[in-house]
């Protein structure tokens, strides 16, 4: 493992959606660093294209809710969409490293505990209900998005709760690595 360095970095994600992901680089620390710099910007390139497939599915979906929840609404009411929330991406970046490296078992990362509880222990922490998923091993952002939607369909049909809902969510934070070939996201959801 001390072969491999890792990185944390901020990816724009162009002006279509103007937003800020994290993202976790993997390069050998052996390697020129030309090569480095241009294998990371491809990288990058491909995590930030399969986020953005991933976000556009879901933004879709909670838009598609919200009008057939409000018939007479439309696509630029303000929460016929997802604010996404730089504090969100950032606690989604910091648990997504602590996950593929801890672990991830029932909501849970070892030492880091629930994301409620690792956002009450931000300095400006919130109470408002919030959603975590772990979506790992993803071929790509559709992938990622249809395990969203299996994910999100098991907890509604298990409670039949809106929060298990994304129409029931304002805000969204995101981060995605790759690791082994395949992709890791993890989202948080904020009411």
């Amino acid at each position: 493992m001390n072969q491999w360095k890792r990185k944390l970095t901020a990816v724009g994600m162009g002006a279509l959606i103007g937003l800020v992901w994290g993202c976790t680089i993997w390069s050998r620390a052996e390697e020129e660093p030309a090569v480095r710099k241009e294998a990371g910007q491809q990288e990058q390139s491909d995590q930030e294209q399969q986020a953005r497939i991933l976000y556009e599915a879901v933004s879709q979906e909670k838009l598609e809710e919200y009008l057939d929840e409000h018939p007479g609404g439309s696509c630029e009411d303000e929460r016929a969409s997802f604010r996404i929330n730089e504090t969100l991406n950032e606690a989604a970046a910091h648990r997504l490293l602590a996950a593929m490296e801890s672990g991830y078992t029932d909501g849970r990362i070892p030492g880091e505990g629930t994301v409620e509880e690792y956002l009450a222990s931000l300095p400006r922490p919130s109470s408002r209900t919030c959603m975590e998923l772990y979506l790992r091993s993803c071929e790509d952002g559709q992938e990622a998005y249809e395990k969203f939607e299996e994910k999100m369909m098991e907890r509604y049909e298990k409670k039949e709760d809106r929060k298990y809902l994304p129409e029931y969510y304002r805000e969204i934070g995101m981060a995605q690595a790759k690791r082994d070939g395949k992709y890791d996201f993890l989202m948080i959801l904020m009411r």
